[in-house]
């Protein structure tokens, strides 16, 4: 029973220790071997040893363009949700419209 905590307590402190160093886009060192790891197992290269540097810039590489991306790609969903909220009461039957305020417009 000993020796199964001491391997417990060896796995814990090697987990803390991967959680702890950090990378320069801010990630950890657990997460980005995780997700090498990930990749290596999903597609299964025959030549993984010797690529395993290369797979590792190349999920640094898409995380990187990953974020940057999508910050420049989202839309501002402040004006059409604005849009949205007035128009929203030309879609309403007039019964509904009643709790939402008397200057809703009637529909015919």
């Amino acid at each position: 029973p000993e020796i199964g905590l001491a391997k417990d307590a060896d796995y814990t402190n090697a987990k803390s220790y991967l959680l702890q160093q950090m990378c320069k886009d801010g990630g950890n060192l657990y997460d980005h071997l995780s997700k090498v790891i990930t990749r290596i197992l999903t597609e299964r290269p025959n030549n993984s040893c010797d690529i395993f540097e290369d797979l590792s810039k190349d999920v640094k590489r898409t995380e990187f363009r990953g974020e940057r991306d999508t910050m420049k790609e989202q839309p501002d969903i402040s004006s059409e949700v604005a849009l949205a909220e007035v128009q929203k009461r030309l879609f309403s039957r007039s019964g509904e419209d009643e709790a939402e305020g008397e200057d809703a417009p009637e529909t015919p």
